[in-house]
């Protein structure tokens, strides 16, 4: 056969070329059932790639040769890009006999073959391959991308209804730990001949595919649901995994692997969850807000009912801040004790806000009157002196001593509108200060608290065995101030404005049989007889 290479032109190299194709081509024409036979190319590739040193190349040498291994490596590599599709439990130790050819091939085409073309006086080195270094580590990222993307395609990630994109999401980080525990399994003790770290390359390369759906999905959420938390805690659990595989992988490599750990950019999982419980933290106290603005703009301190006897917007208030602690125990994760002082402390700013609120009813002193004319007391008394000091009533009258007053044995009380609203704010009051001690009792009981810090351990301590009220201490205070003041401000309006016609106009007017204190007890045994009937139990047995 060698006597016909003169008249054919053929010369050795190009010889071992040809050969080498026909051994390669016989191997993919059978159906690549004939492992030896793709051995064979890749022994035959060790002689190539000697010829393919000699300086005395010829130029119709270089393009078969180029054209050769081009379509070799083309071949091979469309397979290695994309093993997952190609090679199955059954199938994967072809790996072992494909990867040697498809690396050879690159490296004579990217170290060896240039092909110098002369023409027109002009000389020009024309590269065909450009080596792209580590090959091993390049099949496994596009190995990895490519299998990631069809599961992302079969799993239908791209829908926009969050139920879908919740349990698509889910299922991914399912089959995204298992794409690499098959990895580890399968392929990588074969691709670790070549490549150290190929577990924890592909690990990464999966850690990076998938955080890069999670912060797409990320950007769309704005507060924290249920199925966020179920998304980010599963996200976790996958890079925990993932990060096993790069540490376990890396073991011998002499920087332990710090350089390939950068690559994976931290999920940060807990960061997140705790940034989106904030915020929403923040909107469910910006609705509260809300709420004690609209009391103050419309509340009328008309009982709700006659077994209701306090403001609608109270009862509002405390609704919405009883489903902000149900709900916020809902949330499936780990509730520290931080993030709960965070909560009551937004709660009892909001409730001192509307206790503040219900407060501003006025002063006492603008309803004590002046000094009656008829008095012991000479100019320079210090008794004299104070009823100066006192400014006169400030607060309208209303009709509230006429239509019979003392209509005979059966006088209709005297209490105003005015102060029985007053009656109204105290039992409002007395309606947040009881179910304060409802909703501190779900915050200082719920099992779902665990201590953050020793510091936070102390502070828990201390709220068990200390004030039953300890997440409102503040809030608890401000409304006994609250109630304190609005007692006074209705007492002083019921004796000093409701009550003047029958004692001032009329002990103090008249002769002394005209003026007996009789009926201005019958008025105040009827005036307490309504305010009896206002007020709640709680309310008159406060003190």
């Amino acid at each position: 056969m060698k006597k016909t290479w003169s008249t054919l032109g053929i010369t050795r190299p190009i010889h071992n070329v040809c050969f080498t194709w026909v051994l390669f081509q016989q191997y993919v024409s059978t159906a690549q059932i004939e492992p030896d036979l793709l051995c064979a190319a890749h022994a035959m590739l060790a002689e190539v790639a000697n010829n393919a040193k000699r300086p005395d190349r010829e130029a119709l040498y270089v393009k078969i040769l180029s054209s050769v291994l081009s379509s070799m490596q083309g071949w091979a590599e469309k397979k290695l890009l994309s093993y997952h599709d190609y090679f199955q439990r059954g199938t994967v130790g072809q790996i072992e006999n494909l990867l040697p050819l498809a690396l050879s091939s690159s490296k004579i085409l990217g170290e060896d073959v240039t092909i110098t073309e002369k023409g027109g006086g002009v000389k020009g080195d024309i590269k065909v391959v450009d080596n792209s270094g580590d090959r091993v580590d390049y099949y496994i990222r596009s190995s990895m991308k490519s299998a990631f993307a069809k599961i992302m395609e079969a799993g239908n990630v791209t829908e926009v209804a969050e139920d879908v994109v919740t349990e698509a999401l889910l299922n991914l980080a399912k089959e995204t730990e298992d794409l690499a525990l098959k990895e580890r399994e399968s392929f990588s003790p074969i691709l670790k001949r070549w490549h150290i770290t190929a577990a924890g390359v592909a690990a990464v390369t999966l850690h990076n595919c998938y955080g890069a759906v999670l912060k797409q999905y990320l950007n769309g959420v704005s507060t924290l649901t249920s199925e966020t938390v179920e998304i980010l805690q599963r996200a976790g659990k996958l890079e925990k995994v993932l990060l096993q595989m790069v540490v376990e992988d890396s073991a011998e490599c002499e920087d332990g692997g710090k350089a390939i750990v950068r690559e994976m950019v931290p999920y940060e999982v807990d960061s997140i969850i705790m940034n989106l419980l904030k915020r929403w933290i923040n909107e469910r106290l910006k609705g509260g807000k809300e709420c004690v603005n609209r009391a103050k703009e419309s509340e009328t301190w008309n009982p709700k009912s006659k077994s209701e006897p306090y403001a609608q917007s109270a009862e509002e208030l405390m609704k919405l801040a009883k489903e902000t602690v149900e709900d916020f125990f809902e949330i499936p994760i780990g509730i520290t004790e931080n993030i709960v002082h965070d909560l009551a402390n937004g709660l009892e700013h909001l409730f001192k806000d509307y206790t503040t609120f219900v407060a501003s009813c006025g002063s006492k002193q603008s309803y004590i009157p002046t000094l009656p004319p008829l008095t012991r007391c000479n100019r320079d008394s210090k008794f004299l002196k104070l009823w100066k000091k006192a400014s006169p009533c400030s607060i309208g009258a209303e009709d509230c001593h006429s239509n019979g007053i003392n209509d005979g044995n059966n006088p209709r009380p005297s209490t105003s509108r005015g102060t029985q609203r007053l009656y109204i704010r105290l039992n409002t009051l007395h309606y947040l200060l009881s179910h304060l001690h409802s909703l501190d009792k779900n915050l200082s009981l719920s099992p779902k608290i665990v201590p953050s810090t020793p510091r936070s351990r102390c502070s828990n301590s201390r709220r068990n065995h200390g004030n039953a009220s300890s997440y409102f201490e503040l809030a608890h205070l401000a409304i006994q101030a609250a109630c304190q003041h609005v007692s006074e401000v209705a007492a002083y309006r019921l004796i000093f404005l409701d009550s003047n016609s029958v004692f001032y106009d009329s002990l103090y007017l008249g002769d002394v049989a005209n003026a007996r204190i009789k009926p201005a007890l019958r008025i105040l045994k009827q005036n307490l007889t309504l305010l009896g009937a206002i007020l709640t139990d709680r309310a008159q047995a406060w003190r």
